[in-house]
């Protein structure tokens, strides 16, 4: 579906939020460039009359209400390089839902958010699951050995007594 890109208000910059009218239950969906096949994943908002009447009072954005042939949909510059397209660009654009219970994605979410906060809240996350995974199988090691000794112990123990 081809859709009309607008800027997103300034309060809106950094959020890791669309706001359009696709409608979904999904609260992440992903967002394909047809033309140029660069894709992201994004956290949905749903266009509204509150968030249009806020939209067209501000004094440097143009108004949604004069551009209703298109569909349309709102994102700050960040996602609009990903995507490769500029504002006020007429784009195809291809938007799924993203399965709730697909944890890929929510990864990918958080790992290309804006916000410097999340993506450093990602990257330490993801290497504490790194080293509790690593400590895991270290002590996995250390209990194969612990149970191998016993295992050896009662088998010596077995020969002596049978013997």
């Amino acid at each position: 579906m081809k859709y009309k890109i607008y800027p997103t208000l300034h309060s809106e910059i950094k959020k890791g939020t669309v706001w359009t009218y696709y409608k979904t239950d999904s609260n992440l969906i992903k967002i394909k460039n047809k033309e140029n096949k660069k894709s992201i994943i994004i956290a949905y908002r749903k266009i509204d009359k509150n968030f249009i009447n806020t939209y067209d009072k501000s004094e440097i954005t143009n108004k949604l209400k004069n551009y209703s042939s298109l569909e349309k949909i709102l994102f700050d510059e960040y996602y609009r390089n990903k995507l490769g397209i500029s504002k006020y660009d007429e784009v195809e654009l291809e938007i799924k839902p993203v399965k709730s219970f697909v944890f890929w994605y929510k990864l990918l979410y958080l790992k290309n958010h804006p916000d410097e906060v999340v993506n450093i809240t990602f990257w330490f996350t993801f290497l504490t699951f790194i080293f509790t995974l690593f400590s895991y199988i270290i002590s996995f090691e250390k209990l194969i050995k612990v149970v191998n000794h016993i295992f050896n112990c009662l088998i010596e123990i077995i020969s002596i007594i049978f013997k």
